[in-house]
């Protein structure tokens, strides 16, 4: 049976890698124990691996749908289902958007698009996450103190997609997502 569209695949609740290996990210669901989960039912938790470094720890997240007619259009926001981190106050500060795709050999069928929206047949190991850094609503008009900017610290740039980690990965890095700090 699949999901409802506008409910996010368990399989990516799991470990993913940066292509380039510099980050290891966890989706996790919430437990349901604090009000925001009931608006933000994920947990995203990010690894510096280099650096060993925890960046983000439980950021509250969110799965927002693609638009199933939008498949051809160039807006991602549209055309690809994505999870919007909140990294800080949900709603006031950054946020740090993964965009859910597969690259396709088939760009015609989708309006030109290398990377296009990941249908129900696709094998886990074909999807990315594609990040994006950007400012909620709120953050991006009214951000007078200027701390949204603190919050990214060079972490998230240069921009890598992230792709599931494999099982040498989930034995390596696990333990920075189950120790509590």
């Amino acid at each position: 049976m699949k999901p409802p569209r506008d409910l996010m695949r368990t399989q990516y609740l799991t470990l993913w890698i940066s292509i380039d290996q510099r980050l290891a990210l966890s989706i996790e669901e919430a437990d349901g124990s604090k009000p925001e989960h009931s608006r933000y039912p994920y947990l995203v938790t990010i690894v510096s691996v280099a650096e060993a470094a925890v960046e983000v720890r439980d950021a509250p997240t969110r799965w927002t749908p693609r638009v199933v007619e939008a498949e051809n259009e160039r807006n991602p926001s549209r055309r690809l289902d994505r999870l919007m981190v909140e990294l800080g106050i949900p709603g006031l500060d950054q946020t740090y958007t993964l965009y859910v795709a597969r690259k396709t050999p088939d760009s015609a069928r989708f309006g030109g698009m290398n990377w296009t929206p990941v249908m129900d047949d696709a094998p886990l190991s074909a999807v990315q996450l594609i990040p994006e850094v950007g400012a909620s609503y709120a953050g991006a008009m009214f951000d007078d103190l200027g701390h949204a900017e603190a919050l990214l610290t060079g972490w998230a740039e240069p921009y890598a997609n992230f792709r599931t980690a494999t099982e040498a990965e989930q034995t390596r890095y696990s333990h920075w997502f189950t120790d509590s700090e």
